[in-house]
């Protein structure tokens, strides 16, 4: 799961992560941003 945010403080971060996502995605971002974090988790090469 990858937890997508406008919020950039460790304590969001850090629920959604106890709260089961294995990355985080910080507004604003690009494709390039999306592809590297769906690599990251085993998504696509």
């Amino acid at each position: 799961m990858i937890f997508c945010t406008t919020e950039n403080d460790f304590n969001h971060i850090e629920q959604a992560m106890q709260a089961g996502a294995n990355e985080y995605i910080m507004k604003p971002f690009d494709s390039e941003i999306v592809r590297l974090k769906l690599a990251q988790v085993g998504l696509v090469q």
